[in-house]
């Protein structure tokens, strides 16, 4: 049975960010977005990531009230120009398929202007999780390099240590010798 990609079973959707496991994809996952099989959409590494709640909904309704609109304003412009006196110009009638058909481009041209800024705003966020993960990775070497500095300094500090004790113990073997020889 078709199926949205966030309500797969086959691959568990995690909401809330950008996991490469969302990427994954059964036969019959559709993309929310554009209401076509997965494997037909170009943009699918950017709409995997969305689902029927959040920024991915908004998006959506975004999408189809404009589309709306504009197929409402064509629709009205029709209609406006089919009441128009024929003296004044309008020669063309516009019949209803016509009419369809170019409120059919409007709202495919206003979902493909969506889309698009769905994708520059998916593209951002991209961005700026990458930036993220750089900044974390820095923070990371850098914990590493100054733990490794602790342990270096550790390491020295019991060298030294064991230094001073054999030191300490040769200046004993020497104290007890010349004791004896004192003695003797």
């Amino acid at each position: 049975m078709t199926h949205s990609r966030h309500d797969c079973v086959q691959f568990p959707f995690t909401p809330g960010g950008r996991y490469p496991a969302n990427r994954n994809s059964c036969d019959k996952c559709f993309c929310f977005m554009c209401e076509v099989p997965v494997g037909q959409w170009l943009q699918w590494g950017d709409h995997c990531h969305m689902s029927n709640k959040g920024e991915g909904l908004a998006l959506l309704k975004a999408a189809r009230s404009r589309a709306a609109e504009t197929a409402a304003a064509v629709a009205q412009e029709t209609r406006e120009k089919q009441r128009a006196p024929k003296e004044l110009g309008v020669v063309r009638e516009l019949t209803f398929l016509e009419q369809a058909r170019e409120a059919a481009a409007m709202a495919v041209a206003a979902a493909a202007a969506t889309t698009a800024a769905a994708a520059a705003a998916a593209k951002d966020a991209s961005a700026a999780a990458a930036a993220e993960l750089m900044a974390a990775r820095v923070k990371g070497e850098r914990a590493i390099a100054q733990e490794d500095a602790r342990q270096q300094e550790a390491t020295e500090a019991a060298r030294l240590q064991r230094e001073h004790e054999s030191k300490l113990e040769l200046a004993d073997q020497e104290a007890r010798q010349a004791l004896r020889r004192a003695e003797a």
